[in-house]
């Protein structure tokens, strides 16, 4: 697929600093989980199966964990945002060895072991 030159986001995912466009849209994080479970139930319950999918989903935890050192932003943060944040990071860490693609290892690496931190 081409790039489109109509728009600033070709590449959104894979680039090291976010487009001018979208760098100083901050979505509440809430508004990211929310997209998250619909694109989630929206391929069914073998989603991290799919390599694309889950760099798009940890490219999303990211930005949440990012934006919750945010005083501002972690306001925003509900116990229901929280829960699934943590249930989705932990099934994306523990299907990696089996289901990770190229780029979630080169961009994001293995899990990081609970205990040893």
């Amino acid at each position: 697929m081409s790039p489109n030159p109509s728009n600033d986001f070709n590449d959104f995912f894979t680039a090291k600093t976010p487009p001018k466009g979208v760098q100083n849209f901050k979505p509440p994080i809430p508004a990211v989980v929310e997209s998250m479970l619909s694109v989630i139930a929206n391929k069914g319950e073998l989603y991290y199966a799919d390599a694309q999918l889950r760099f798009e989903i940890c490219c999303a935890l990211s930005y949440c964990a990012h934006m919750i050192r945010d005083p501002e932003m972690a306001k925003e943060l509900d116990v229901f945002s929280s829960g699934v944040l943590m249930l989705v990071t932990m099934q994306i860490n523990e299907t990696y060895d089996e289901y990770a693609g190229e780029e979630e290892r080169n961009r994001f690496g293995p899990p990081k072991d609970s205990e040893e931190d």
